[in-house]
């Protein structure tokens, strides 16, 4: 059976908004991977953790021993990470390739945007990276490098998720997926989240 345009459409939208929830919900959830690996290694502790949806993720630590390698690990981790996944489903998982090269590049200029805010009006770890003394050229050169690796990483990705004159079909199936996976993680993250420790 052929579908209408206007279901094609649905598709297409229902596909790209959830791709694009799950990739800012998993890459906050990366990016304070990279905060509380590093705070559990310096002697650091951990007193919330917080990825509710609703939210934006954080992590409270102290105390804090080493503030400006906590700070750090964030987005560090939160754009290595991903890009050797990426990596690796290149090698062994050829039918998520588009899926992870997407959200590499959507780490990476979120990370590096993020870092980056530090020229306009510094919000969470570009603020700490002011308390903590750290020269603003440092996160500036990290985002010079990251966002434009991001979209360059996005280059010519459009077809393959329905974008354009020679995007391809997206199924029912597809989307609906998509939208499935978006649902539990909300579900998921909105129950267990935030986790406190030692109150």
């Amino acid at each position: 059976m052929v579908e209408t345009p206007s279901k094609q459409t649905f598709h297409r939208v229902a596909l790209w908004t959830s791709i694009i929830c799950l990739s800012w919900f998993f890459m906050q959830a990366v990016h304070e991977f990279g905060h509380i690996s590093a705070a559990l290694m310096t002697g650091g502790t951990i007193l919330l953790i917080d990825l509710h949806p609703l939210h934006i993720s954080h992590t409270l630590i102290s105390p804090n021993p080493q503030p400006v390698i906590v700070i750090w690990a964030g987005p560090i981790v939160g754009v290595l990470l991903p890009l050797v996944l990426y990596l690796v489903c290149c090698k062994f998982f050829q039918n998520m390739v588009h899926l992870l090269r997407f959200f590499a590049g959507f780490c990476l200029i979120a990370n590096g945007a993020y870092l980056g805010s530090i020229a306009i009006e510094a919000v969470g770890d570009a603020r700490d990276f002011l308390v903590e003394n750290v020269p603003i050229y440092f996160p500036l050169t990290f985002a010079i490098i990251t966002v434009p690796s991001g979209f360059l990483l996005w280059n010519n990705q459009g077809a393959i998720f329905g974008i354009g004159k020679n995007g391809r079909t997206i199924s029912l199936q597809e989307s609906g997926i998509a939208v499935s996976m978006l649902i539990i993680w909300i579900g998921i993250a909105s129950f267990c989240f935030p986790i406190t420790f030692g109150q």
